[in-house]
């Protein structure tokens, strides 16, 4: 992600420039992941994470909710630069639900793992006027997850987190399809059946955000930037209708969104 506004000198949480709603709050200091994923262009993809340290993060955070810029409807995202739920990264993770127990703030939390019993006691804590956590449970492939995302647990282990719901968990949860890869057509049915037996509240079908061209060339996945936009792929919107139709096949009908930030602002509306 661009740091186009940086709250605070040296302060490792971010705004995207082209949406002033929303901030990415780091969780590590070398942005590492050791998932590994094939698609993700990120310098320390494979590499150990570095999470700042307790101190250092509550000083951000305090930075962050003092700076103008901030409100009490800014959407706060996590998972941006590593996953959250890491075994050296969940105490940070924590951390974080944890300042915003009692702020309004709608949080947003991208992983490809499910979540564990420690982040659900501190979001059933939550004030009760705040949106539920909006977790984007990750799953781009299904035939060839251990191969391109080598860290992460089965998509069957993921899609557990589909079963945490709003009123019980104070979670809602998003099947997120990020990038959408060619060839996950031929997958069709398969995630219809995953997303069948467990439905989501949603599934977002889109792209990564490359920070160069040089980043866009070197990747045969669906990648768009922030200078130059690049529009989902017609077989990934082919995808999006087939997807659609085989789960209405089996009797599921959820929404389907082309952003992860159509999803948010959905999601978030129906508070409202």
């Amino acid at each position: 992600m661009d740091k186009d506004i940086l709250l605070g000198s040296g302060l490792p949480v971010f705004q995207n420039r082209h949406d002033n709603s929303r901030v990415f709050v780091q969780l590590s200091e070398n942005a590492g992941c050791p998932v590994g994923c094939k698609y993700y262009y990120i310098p320390n993809v494979g590499q150990e994470a570095r999470p700042i340290g307790q101190s250092t993060m509550a000083k951000h955070l305090d930075d962050l909710t003092t700076a103008d810029e901030f409100t009490n409807e800014t959407l706060v995202s996590l998972g941006c630069d590593t996953e959250p739920l890491l075994p050296e990264t969940i105490d940070t993770t924590i951390q974080v639900l944890e300042y915003f127990r009692n702020r309004p703030n709608p949080i947003q939390l991208a992983t490809k793992f499910r979540l564990p019993e420690s982040l659900l006691d501190v979001i059933k804590l939550r004030d009760i006027d705040a949106p539920p956590l909006q977790v984007s449970t990750s799953v781009t492939t299904i035939r060839n997850a251990s191969r391109l995302e080598p860290g992460a647990p089965n998509p069957t282990v993921r899609a557990e987190n589909f079963q945490l719901n709003p009123e019980e968990h104070r979670v809602v949860s998003i099947a997120m399809m990020k990038p959408y890869i060619r060839g996950t057509i031929d997958e069709v049915e398969e995630f219809a059946d995953l997303y069948a037996e467990t439905p989501p509240a949603g599934i977002v079908v889109g792209t990564l955000i490359a920070k160069t061209r040089r980043d866009q060339r070197k990747q045969p996945f669906a990648l768009d930037s922030r200078r130059d936009h690049l529009p989902l792929a017609d077989e990934a919107y082919q995808f999006m209708d087939e997807i659609a139709q085989h789960m209405r096949d089996r009797g599921v009908n959820v929404p389907i969104w082309n952003s992860a930030a159509v999803a948010t602002r959905a999601l978030l509306s129906l508070r409202k």
